[in-house]
């Protein structure tokens, strides 16, 4: 008979992960542009090793320069890469947002986010018909902005049409 107290350790191993520190195109067969942004492509694409779908982000490295982006794209590679639950999208609209091969939406095109600090005010960016009016008025901001959007592409969804007329912020 064994003792109520003894304690059992369970241990649960699961097969790696394979790394992707040093990927490159070569590893991905590409197969439908998702959509086009003002760098490149997005992709759906699939891993030729593990038979993963990926969304694989194209982009020219030349217009990256010549545009002065560097900064911007280098955030969203580092947002990416710590991707954590304090990030501010600011920009969720139809064109951001892709089904997965369940039906899942994912959210895509990470270029204007940042990551959440108290103030905020100058920070603008977006789509006109999907910001928020405390970004358009130039106030500190949080989540909300994103809850805002995603009221607007309900409203879009369910009837065909935003839920107010503009071609801009005015």
């Amino acid at each position: 008979m064994k003792d109520e107290n003894q304690q059992f350790e369970i241990k649960i191993f699961k097969k790696p992960e394979p790394k992707i520190e040093n990927e490159n195109i070569a590893n991905f067969n590409k197969e439908v542009v998702l959509g086009q942004g003002g760098f490149g492509k997005v992709w759906k694409a699939l891993h030729k090793k593990t038979k993963k779908n990926v969304a694989l982000k194209e982009m020219s490295k030349a217009l990256i320069i010549y545009k002065n982006s560097t900064n911007s794209i280098m955030q969203e590679r580092n947002l990416l890469a710590r991707l954590r639950n304090k990030i501010l999208h600011r920009d969720l609209k139809p064109e951001n947002l892709v089904l997965d091969e369940k039906g899942y939406v994912k959210i895509t095109d990470l270029g204007i986010a940042r990551q959440w600090r108290a103030n905020n005010s100058q920070d603008t960016s977006g789509t006109p018909g999907y910001m928020a009016p405390e970004v358009m008025f130039r106030q500190n901001h949080s989540y909300g902005v994103d809850h805002f959007a995603l009221g607007v592409l309900a409203y879009e969804f369910m009837l065909g049409k935003r839920p107010y007329k503009g071609a801009n912020r005015q």
